[in-house]
């Protein structure tokens, strides 16, 4: 009888293992790609906890401005006056800065004093002196507290951030343009992540700045955020997140175009290209594994009082991406 190499049987396993391997990637149905998504977030975490250092050296080409304990102490309680944030912004710009996004949503403009005096004043059973209300009255019609926030926004390089959600049917302020208008069929076969409500920024702010992306995050049924959304749905059409439009700021707004490939019954998302200069692979969905630098703190932490206070370094800012956070 002939002898059974004894390579035969780790051969095979190995080639059945390749073969799982292969389906997994490639195989178009919920079950499977559950799987491939625990497989990838079971490597990517042993990843993580081998290569990523405690402390990484900040990357000089990002800071974040912090509205931190310290900047609340010296400068008061948030939400800041409007004009506050125009000084932070035109302060920013001054220092070179190449783009600055906003991780807060300002969704309501900011209360009139004046207005709110004079609305006051007219309350039944408050004693006033009628010429005196209606000169306050036409003081608030000259005072607009939104005015010198729009115009630093508008000076250029500002995207404002807002949230999506889909848990509720709420929708508050302005949504900017959208960042993608696909054919109805084609966007139909795509399984983009889609939402039902969102909190946008005052019609006028939004307005006035280069873009808007969302900062809505979702974790894993683990409770551990390792994806993060490029583009999502809402409506008929695909919106991009703050990274991602702040980057385009960066370079110079290039569009965005979808990578795709035809491997089976429909076509699937590969990547993200960024006017050609960039190209950002995701999953099918259009998320991206995160990839996280180090610790915390692993870039440049500015407070904003800082900033305000003309007393962080320039040198710091130049052709830089500023986060608000």
């Amino acid at each position: 009888m002939r002898k059974r190499s004894p390579h035969v049987i780790p051969t095979l396993l190995s080639l059945i293992a390749v073969a799982a391997i292969c389906y997994i990637q490639i195989a178009d149905n919920a079950p499977i790609q559950g799987v491939r998504e625990r497989l990838e977030s079971t490597l990517y975490d042993l990843r993580l906890r081998a290569l990523l250092p405690d402390r990484a050296e900040p990357d000089p080409r990002i800071i974040i401005v912090d509205i931190d304990e310290q900047s609340l102490r010296t400068e008061g309680h948030w939400p800041w006056p409007r004009s506050k944030l125009a000084r932070l912004v035109t302060r920013l710009r001054s220092y070179g800065t190449a783009a600055i996004g906003f991780d807060v949503v300002f969704a309501e403009a900011e209360p009139n004093p004046a207005l709110e005096t004079a609305r006051a004043l007219e309350r039944p059973g408050v004693a006033r002196d009628a010429g005196l209300v209606k000169e306050i009255s036409r003081i608030a019609e000259l005072i607009d507290p939104d005015q010198d926030f729009t115009e630093a926004i508008a000076a250029g390089g500002v995207v404002l951030g807002y949230t999506f959600a889909a848990e509720t049917d709420i929708r508050v302020g302005t949504l900017p343009s959208p960042a993608l208008q696909l054919p109805a069929a084609q966007l139909d076969e795509l399984p983009f992540v889609e939402r039902t409500s969102y909190i946008g920024n005052l019609e006028r702010l939004q307005a006035a700045a280069d873009s808007g992306g969302f900062f809505s995050l979702q974790a894993d049924d683990d409770g551990i955020i390792r994806r993060a959304p490029l583009l999502t749905r809402y409506g008929g059409n695909i919106y991009a997140a703050l990274s991602l439009e702040v980057a385009r700021v960066y370079l110079g707004m290039p569009p965005l175009s979808l990578v795709l490939s035809e491997t089976g019954s429909r076509p699937i998302l590969e990547a993200v290209s960024v006017g050609g200069m960039l190209s950002l692979p995701t999953d099918d969905s259009g998320r991206v594994l995160v990839p996280f630098r180090g610790g915390a703190r692993s870039y440049r932490y500015v407070p904003a009082t800082d900033v305000l206070a003309d007393s962080a370094d320039p040198a710091w800012f130049k052709d830089a991406i500023l986060s608000l956070i």
